[in-house]
């Protein structure tokens, strides 16, 4: 890993999720600034989730979105058993689970996205089955829409729902207004859109001006409509240890880089 002495990193997930990131980071002597870009409320229908989450005998599979997914999903259901077969759209989230006790039999080696999970081996014979959506309100329907084209049932858990946090970006501003933040790194289309919304006009125009490392394909181009024109790098694994492989590879070949 390359020595990351000078580089201050912003990263955009809830503390609670930032910690080992974090921590990669600072022992390899970079430095971090937070501001977390979504905060996670209960579900609006609470007692219409509990009332599912008692009567999941009938499923044939349990489907996480996100690691939020499992931390909310796992709090509502208390214990309660889950269907045999647990999906996870990624090692992260599947390592969530699995910490938690819960055994996974379908994740993707590497894209952690929906395309990536729709294309397991496992998930592409399902009819007849029925399957429950862990997730939060809003986002992306194309793991919905492609199970029940292919003739499963679909039953969404929604177990919260995200808002932009009530937090002053005032140091964040600081720091970008001297130069300080090198990299910044966002881990859904959600997460940038709020951190621009955030940091209002002056802050946008300054992280246009940053180099990216982008959780995903979509994020990217969430990124690149954006304006952000400089360098924006998808991890080849999109846990943190590929981010931070993502981050030495940027160091190395960008850093201190620019047009002449």
């Amino acid at each position: 890993m390359s020595d990351l002495k000078g580089i201050s990193v912003l990263v955009t997930r809830p503390a609670h999720q930032s910690e080992r990131l974090v921590s990669l980071i600072t022992s390899s002597g970079g430095g971090v600034v937070l501001l977390p870009t979504i905060e996670i409320a209960k579900p609006p229908e609470a007692q219409e989730l509990d009332h599912l989450l008692s009567h999941l005998e009938g499923f044939d599979l349990a489907l996480f979105v996100s690691q939020n997914a499992v931390e909310q999903g796992l709090l509502r259901l208390k214990g309660r058993p889950l269907p045999a077969t647990v999906a996870a759209v990624g090692r992260a989230t599947a390592r969530a689970l699995e910490v938690n006790g819960v055994a996974v039999s379908i994740v993707p080696e590497k894209q952690a996205d929906s395309e990536s999970l729709l294309a397991h081996p496992e998930l592409q014979n399902v009819e007849g089955k029925k399957v429950v959506i862990f997730r939060g309100v809003g986002g992306r329907m194309l793991i919905t829409e492609t199970l029940a084209a292919r003739g499963a049932g679909v039953t969404h858990a929604i177990c919260y729902q995200r808002i932009i946090p009530d937090i002053d970006p005032g140091e964040v501003l600081a720091e970008l207004v001297k130069g300080r933040i090198s990299l910044v790194v966002v881990t859904s289309v959600e997460a940038v859109n709020n951190l621009f919304k955030m940091v209002g006009r002056e802050g946008a125009l300054l992280l246009s001006q940053c180099s990216y490392i982008a959780m995903s394909d979509r994020v990217k181009e969430a990124c690149q409509l954006l304006g952000c024109g400089r360098e924006i790098l998808v991890p080849q694994v999109q846990d943190d240890a590929g981010i931070m492989e993502a981050i030495g590879f940027w160091h190395q070949h960008y850093f201190g880089i620019t047009e002449n």
